[in-house]
Formats: C-alpha cells, structure tokens, sequence
C-alpha cells in the first residue's frame, strides 16, 4: 500500500476471486488493478474480504465432511454387496457339499450293507458241523462298490482381476475447478463456422471420468443444436453442423459447469455454395453503389448514375428522391449510404464533396462539406457508416487520405489518418464498415492494397493483407489488391470484395482469411460494387445494374 494522502491510498489486490469480485461495489478494484479510495472504503472491503476468507473456508470443511460421508456410504455399499455376495458362494458351497454327501452317504450304506451279508454268509459256512470247509462264491461288480461322488468342488474366480483393479479405481477425489482450468480447448469452430457445414472443435486433457456436454445456440432465435461428442486418442471431439447464419454461442459443460471461455461467441457464416444463386435479385437500377438497410428490412440503394437514392421495400415497391443538382437534397455521383437508429439516411454526395442527411422517407434534414482539406470539408468523399453506440457518423475522406468523424447532427468532431503507407495511413481510403458492437472499424485502404482496422476512436489495431489462409505467402495471388466494397455481419464477419477480381472474400474478427464466396464461370459473382449484410445476415450484392440478395 502507497499513502496517498491522509485519506486515501492504493490497493491492489491480483490475488483477489475474479468472479467474487464482480459482485463488490462500484468503488471496488479489480483483481491486478489499483485504484484510490478513502480509508474508510478500504477497510470496509478488507473487513468484507475477510468475511469472505472464513465463509469458504467453512464450505471447504463442510463440503470435506459432506464428500467424507458420501465416501463412507460407497464404500460401506460396496462392501455389504461383497458381504452379500460372500454369503451367497458360502450358501452354494453348503448346498453343493450336502447335496454330494447325502449321495455318498446312501452309497456308503448300501455297500456297508453288501459287506454285512457277506459277512454272515461267511460266518454261517465255517461254523457248519459234519462238512468240509469249501469255497463259496457269488457274482461281482468291483465297480460298484466304488464311490461315484467325487470331490470336484470348485471356486472360480470371475473377472477376479478385473474386479479387483476396479475396486483399486473407484471413486476420485479431485478439484472440479482445477480439471476444468486444466482442459485446453482448440478448434476454428471456437470463433466461426460455415452454414451448413460440419465443424469440430478439441478438448484435451479433460479427465476420462468427468461428463462433457456442450450445444451450439442461435443467439437471435435462441434455438440450440446439441454437439455430438467422441472419444478419440485421449481427446474428446465436439461436432456441430450450424442451420443458420448470424451470431452464436458455443456452451461448454464439464460435471454441468461451464468451462473457462465458455459460452464462445461463434459467427456462422454463408456457404460458398449459397453466394452462387441468389434468393432475391432487383433489376432496372442505375449503377447501385453504395447500399444499407434499415429497420423496416428495407433497402437504401445509392445509384451512381442517375443521381438518385432509392428506397426499396420487402414487397419490391421502390420511390426514389435526389435526382442531380447541387442544391439541398440533389446528388452528384452519390456513393456511400448510413442509417442511424432512427432509420435517418446519410449520403455521401461525392461529386458536390459533401454528406447530406435525409429522414427515413428521404426529405433533407441536414448537409455538411465543401471541396477543401479543412475541418468539415472534403475531397471525393466515399463509403461512410454510422455508430449507433456512440451516433457518430464515419466518413472515408478519399483523396484527403482520412477518415472524419461527425455527430448525428453532422457536426465535425475529429478526424483520423493522413497520406502513407505505414500502420493508420491510407492512399485512397475506399469504403469503412463497423461491427455489431460498434466499436471496430473496417476500412478498405484501396492503393495499399489492404484492410486497416482500428478501434471506434480511431486507434489502429491491424492491417489485413493476404486473401489466403497461406498468409505467410509473398505471392501476389495471394495478397489483396485494391480492396473495394466491404461489410461486417451480426457474428463479426468481414466480407471484402476486390475491384478487378470476382466474388467476395470472407475473414474472421482477428483478420483471419475464411472463404471465398462465389466463382469464376457461369455463375460468378464479379466486379461487386457494394456490399451490405441485413438483419437476417443475407449477403446483399450491388453489381451492374442489379442488387442481388444470398
């Protein structure tokens, strides 16, 4: 502890019960944290700890009292199941020798009954008077005089060995806690999966003896798919075969207690196959580009070539509103397109260098932009998502090299990047996206041939670069090349798609590469244009004159 001043200090306590210390007060640290707080405070959280330290060191001598009992209670079980077994062979023995004495017995009789008459036929010939001694002789059997009950009795010892190994394996006595911290879990099925498709996740030095279950659950819908479980080489398998798309979460249960991680956040993902014919196609538009959905399920369409942006019903009814001009609520080259909670619709008006704002039904509400390199102004502005966490609204500043963040009001508030190729700078920044969460940003960072990530407020994490799962490749194929269109699904989900080359690349949350979606050939989707995921996780497609819905 570190004085302060006279009436505070800093406690740290790493040693403290991570989830134990969930449940204290706001003021409370952390475990492997400090924090400043009055004396008072502090003793009141010693005195709390304290208390705590004696009631689980009560339930550890209860809980050993408790497991003692049951112990004794197995084993006295056991023991009356030998005891009773033991009376049952001795009650065997008994019967079996009785059985056998009682049929030598009558044998023994009959000949000792033989041996007496030929005794006194004997004695009644030599004890005639007046005759001579001769030989008497009569028929027999040697044969049955002898006993034909034998002592054959035997005890056979039954899976003697078996029995007894078990009797030196019964019962265990451990920490559920330690076995479980000790398990390792592995498996790409811990962070995605591909619908459809089955997916195998490890767990590895789990205890034989100890009960796994785990099932995969549709974080929308709440429906769950039970995992099959097998034992294989000391390890055990989970498989589970994902029957939508979106997030979910992956439960793990040892003895009925969730592993260490569990539940993982799983993001399910399309098929290949499924980014091949699509379910919904809308026709007649005028080169779509940027597209966003909104609450209604609708579709917010910018079409390039008409100076219009489009609204387009479930129903496929379409109205319309811009049409080219420079004053209020006109467009010139419209590009990218944003919804905030309300359903507002934002549009960057690329060609008059400046973002406008429209109600749900597209009347003008608000514009802000000029052609200028200041604070509010613009140079080519392009892709553009909204925050509905923070109602921030994000604007790829294209040929400024930056990102500019504005209110829901379209007031500026900060702007991040500049020229470069290092981490954080952009040479053609194209299109942004922002997950579920809202708190990562994507930004497809079109001349340095990569994807940039970085945090909500702007702070660079990552870059993503190969389009391979051969990420440690220098081979050009493998390498993104003027990333384009981009989007992220409710499961964390990256979809990038490339100017010059067909379909729509899949990544993870972490930058890792996970599939391509569509095909060269008669059924390829190329040169994709924008990119947006709904709230039924369908991949919807701007390419040509044409919106196409997987």
């Amino acid at each position: 502890m570190c004085m302060c001043s006279q009436n505070s200090l800093v406690l740290g306590c790493p040693f403290e019960d991570q989830e134990e210390s969930k449940q204290k007060g706001k003021d409370m640290a952390t475990p492997a944290t400090t924090t400043v707080l009055s004396l008072k405070v502090v003793k009141r959280h010693l005195d709390k700890a304290l208390k705590t330290f004696d009631e689980r060191e009560q339930r550890i001598n209860s809980q050993k009292s408790s497991l003692q009992a049951k112990i004794n209670r197995e084993m006295n079980s056991l023991i009356h199941i030998i005891e009773e077994r033991k009376e049952q062979l001795v009650t065997q023995l008994d019967s079996l020798a009785q059985q056998k004495l009682q049929i030598l017995s009558a044998h023994k009789q009959k000949v000792e009954l033989s041996r007496t008459k030929m005794s006194n036929v004997l004695l009644e010939a030599t004890t005639q008077v007046g005759h001579e001694e001769q030989e008497i002789t009569v028929e027999f059997e040697p044969s049955t005089i002898q006993p034909q009950i034998e002592a054959d009795m035997i005890f056979i010892r039954d899976k003697s060995e078996q029995i007894r190994q078990n009797c030196k394996d019964f019962g265990s006595v451990y920490s559920e806690q330690v076995a479980i911290d000790n398990c390792i879990v592995s498996g790409e099925g811990l962070g995605f999966a591909i619908d459809g498709r089955e997916t195998i996740v490890a767990v590895d030095n789990l205890i034989d003896k100890l009960d796994l279950a785990a099932e995969l659950v549709d974080n929308k819908s709440g429906a769950s798919i039970k995992c099959d479980i097998e034992r294989e080489n000391g390890r055990r398998t989970l498989t589970y075969q994902p029957v939508s798309r979106g997030k979910h979460s992956l439960h793990i249960r040892i003895n009925h207690r969730p592993i260490k991680g569990s539940p993982y956040p799983v993001a399910v993902t399309p098929s290949p196959e499924s980014l091949r014919k699509p379910i919904r196609i809308i026709e007649g538009l005028s080169k779509p580009r940027g597209i966003a959905t909104n609450s209604k399920g609708e579709l917010i369409v910018a079409e390039y070539k008409s100076n219009y942006v489009s609204i387009i019903a479930q129903d496929g009814k379409k109205k319309a509103f811009g049409g080219f001009g420079t004053e209020h609520g006109k467009f010139n080259k419209p590009r990218g397109v944003a919804i905030d909670k309300d359903d507002n619709i934002y549009v960057s008006d690329s060609g008059n260098h400046r973002v406008q704002k429209f109600t749900s039904k597209g009347k003008f509400v608000a514009t802000v932009g000029c052609m200028g390199s200041e604070d509010g102004q613009f140079n080519l502005p392009l892709g553009i998502c909204f925050s509905k966490k923070k109602h921030r609204l994000y604007v790829c500043d294209q040929v400024n090299y930056r990102v500019q963040v504005f209110s829901a009001h379209l007031t500026f508030k900060r702007s991040f990047g500049s020229e470069g190729h290092s981490d954080g700078l952009f040479n053609f920044p194209e299109n942004i996206a922002i997950d579920d969460s809202n708190t990562v940003l994507y930004i497809s960072d079109y001349y340095n041939n990569r994807v940039q990530v970085f945090t909500a407020d702007g702070r660079f994490i990552r870059s993503i670069t190969h389009k391979s799962s051969a990420a440690i490749s220098s081979t050009s194929s493998n390498k993104l090349k003027h990333p384009r269109a981009i989007a992220v699904d409710g499961g964390g989900v990256l979809y990038v798609s490339e100017w010059e080359c067909d379909g729509v690349y899949l990544f993870s949350s972490q930058g890792e590469f996970v599939e391509l979606l569509g095909n060269k050939g008669g059924e390829q989707v190329d040169l994709v244009c924008g990119l947006a995921v709904d709230m039924n996780n369908c991949v919807i497609v701007s390419r040509y004159s044409k919106i196409e819905m997987f």
